[in-house]
């Protein structure tokens, strides 16, 4: 079966944490970064707070995730909202459905004989670290993953790696796929890049969290977010210079036909446009498209998108009843 998609032949999705595109754009990489793809100027969280948007991005719906709309004064639900427990990540929910068949693209892809994998910096259980793949929870308070005293968690939240709310994909022989990202060199770099790859970066690079040294009221209180958004940025350049794809300066370690989505869970502080910063890579794909681009979208677009690009159909959610990016041709 073709690998062959319509506009792009394999995509990484790179999802960051809760920053609003003003802030990103001030930061001078992140702004000039801008001029190497497709800007998506009007591109929106579906919600507050992170984790349902994590798991609307790959299953058209928040499946059950307690969230608020995005309204002026939002703050996060209840208590209780991200785990069932201290060491459990939630599952997914549909009414009327044994959780066994909630579906996500992860289906869709292996039903078209695609290929797919999620990259998670710092994931528990890989590279010589404890835990299970099994039982990835990680309370973000907490120095542990499945085991009290475990300090693997300090970089790795469960709430962050959608993949492993999935029963489908948690007990269906599939967690394989859901690796430490140290494993995307190896794939790069012996040709076995997936259709579809996820990357989460760890929960200092994605500006979740400040680490130690940087933790301080200041800090915390700064309504730019500056030290978190400089920490993405440190890190998305690194990321590019380990990984480059194709732009008018640099040749591309990734196969031809590859798009890179470098985006954002949900803006912080929270608005109620919620809008997020959206950016395109990949020139061979993006060739003749202006930027910026200034159609309103939201994770749902990009669901769509990637299913349109495959031929994979839908899930009957969000996606079915949203369109794919209107510039590609």
């Amino acid at each position: 079966m073709t690998t062959q998609g319509k506009w792009f032949d394999h995509i990484i999705v790179i999802m960051c944490e809760n920053e609003s595109d003003t802030n990103v754009l001030n930061d001078s990489f992140m702004s000039n970064l801008r001029n190497q793809g497709v800007y998506l100027s009007n591109n929106h969280g579906v919600c507050h707070p992170s984790q349902p948007n994590y798991i609307a991005t790959i299953a058209g719906s928040t499946l059950g995730f307690p969230h608020n709309d995005t309204k002026p004064g939002t703050t996060e639900p209840p208590q209780g909202w991200d785990f069932a427990g201290d060491n459990v990540p939630q599952q997914v929910a549909e009414d009327g459905q044994n959780p066994f068949e909630i579906r996500s693209i992860v289906d869709l892809l292996e039903d078209a004989g695609l290929t797919w994998r999620a990259y998670i910096e710092d994931l528990p259980g890989t590279s010589g670290r404890s835990g299970s793949k099994t039982d990835l929870g990680a309370k973000e308070n907490n120095h542990y993953t499945n085991q009290p005293g475990n300090t693997d968690a300090w970089y790795y939240l469960s709430r962050h790696n959608p993949f492993i709310s999935f029963p489908r994909i948690t007990r269906f022989n599939r967690l394989d796929n859901v690796v430490d990202a140290s494993q995307l060199a190896n794939d790069v770099f012996t040709g076995n890049l997936p259709n579809f790859c996820w990357y989460t970066p760890n929960r200092y690079h994605d500006g979740h969290g400040l680490p130690p040294a940087q933790n301080t009221a200041d800090n915390r209180n700064d309504p730019t977010n500056a030290a978190r958004v400089g920490n993405i940025s440190s890190w998305v350049e690194w990321f590019l210079k380990c990984y480059p794809i194709a732009d008018d300066t640099v040749d591309s370690v990734f196969p031809a036909r590859t798009l890179m989505v470098l985006t954002f869970d949900e803006d912080g502080p929270y608005t109620e446009e919620n809008r997020i910063y959206t950016l395109l890579l990949g020139k061979d794909v993006l060739n003749g498209i202006s930027s910026p681009q200034a159609g309103t979208y939201n994770h749902y677009n990009l669901l769509r998108t990637i299913e349109d690009n495959f031929s994979l159909g839908t899930l009957g959610r969000n996606d079915e009843t949203s369109s794919p990016y209107s510039f590609f041709p």
